[in-house]
């Protein structure tokens, strides 16, 4: 269609805007220096949906992407939309599959207008905008994997017999033992970065070895030799990782640890185990991962993915663990889920603590939670809206809201 169309399609939305109960709140987006939501960024989010209720349905997901692009650029233009290119296409983006989803594109185009529309990813990928991943960016997960915390490597490598239980169901636990130090943000990392290059070799080698180098993790962090240190030290770490596990059940099918139908199935022995394969480098290892973690990595349902390309594209480590911990904690839905700072607090340190490293442990779970809200451009499997208390003394944030996206999985 041609551009004559585009613009007629948006003089139309926006005499049917004026001339609808929503026309105040369409002025109100339009004014500068008014912010409705908690942030700029969710208002853009909620003027996008708007405007999406006026769309033809029926129009093409590039005529829709345009006229929304238009509407945001006369009413809501800020510097960030062309410092941050991504942060538009992404908006834009997102806007029309939530719209999609929640039944509300063109909702209000006309009582006898289809609510249907083309294969939204298959235009957003013709055109570079990110909705979907290659399935081998994916890592199945399971939640018995939140042995991960936020302590610093001095206390983490104290903590020498830390244990976690789990329990999968009334039948199936699984006590894990962290024998060689408390694991952390840099040891996630290594982890990941292990799983994923077994999901890339596994043509390649048997279903348990992998073999890694400190390249696998270089491209996120600097490469010296302290960093080289950490990596040999988190390896040592997670061999020293013992789990134990047992179903009492055989009927049940739900847990990580299960066998065959039919089968109880236990499991005694290390999260994964490595050896030096190179005298040339001490950070070429060949790591053998425990039969559990094979299970883990070919669930058919009961677990979570964590997306690589999102979680490799967080420059902290911090910032990484809290991108897992929602993986782990937030199913795909069209709602949001409420977390408060205490709640994160609390599952992301084990040990209790006096009132000023409370105070401390809150402020930088605060900082990070605005930092992932500032990062979600790059995050496209996550809605971020932050909730700020209502003190009129002083501002800080209180909790976040999260929502998880359908990311469309190809080949």
């Amino acid at each position: 269609m041609s551009n004559h169309y585009i613009n007629s399609e948006i003089k139309r939305i926006l005499d049917n805007l004026v001339k609808s109960s929503y026309s105040k709140q369409y002025f109100l987006y339009k004014s500068e220096n008014i912010v409705l939501s908690q942030s700029s960024s969710e208002d853009d989010w909620n003027y996008c949906l708007l405007i999406l209720k006026f769309v033809n349905p029926k129009d093409s997901i590039k005529i829709i992407s345009s006229i929304l692009e238009f509407f945001l650029r006369s009413d809501r233009h800020r510097d960030k939309f062309d410092e941050h290119f991504s942060y538009l296409n992404t908006t834009i983006a997102k806007a029309i599959v939530s719209s999609s989803h929640l039944e509300i594109l063109g909702c209000l185009y006309s009582q006898n207008s289809a609510n249907s529309i083309q294969s939204v990813s298959s235009y957003f990928n013709r055109n570079n905008i990110t909705i979907s991943c290659k399935i081998n960016n994916v890592l199945k997960i399971s939640n018995f994997l939140s042995i991960f915390y936020l302590h610093t490597p001095s206390y983490s490598d104290s903590v020498l017999d830390y244990e976690f239980n789990y329990s999968f169901n009334s039948n199936v636990s699984v006590k894990i033992s962290m024998l060689g130090g408390l694991l952390n943000h840099f040891d996630l990392m290594v982890f990941l970065s292990i799983l994923y290059a077994h999901k890339l070799d596994t043509i390649l080698y048997p279903d348990n070895v992998v073999d890694i180098n400190f390249s696998n993790i270089s491209f996120m962090l600097s490469d010296n030799g302290r960093n080289r240190f950490k990596y040999l030290n988190s390896l040592e770490k997670l061999s020293k990782v013992h789990l134990h596990s047992f179903s009492s059940s055989k009927e049940s099918l739900l847990s990580t640890f299960l066998g065959p139908s039919g089968c109880a199935y236990s499991f005694s022995g290390t999260l994964l185990s490595f050896e030096q394969i190179s005298t040339k480098s001490l950070t070429n290892m060949r790591v053998y991962l425990s039969e559990p973690i094979l299970k883990m990595l070919t669930l058919k349902n009961n677990y979570s993915i964590v997306n690589w390309l999102s979680f490799s594209s967080i420059s902290s480590y911090q910032i990484r663990l809290l991108y897992f911990y929602f993986c782990l904690h937030v199913k795909v839905s069209r709602y949001f889920q409420t977390f408060l700072v205490d709640r994160i607090v609390n599952d992301l340190y084990i040990s209790a603590s006096g009132q000023s490293s409370i105070r401390s442990r809150k402020f930088r779970i605060r900082r990070m939670l605005q930092s992932i809200y500032d990062s979600q451009q790059n995050i496209i499997d996550f809605d971020f809206q932050l909730i700020f208390s209502s003190c009129s003394s002083k501002r800080f944030i209180q909790s976040i809201k999260v929502r998880r996206s359908k990311v469309v999985l190809i080949n």
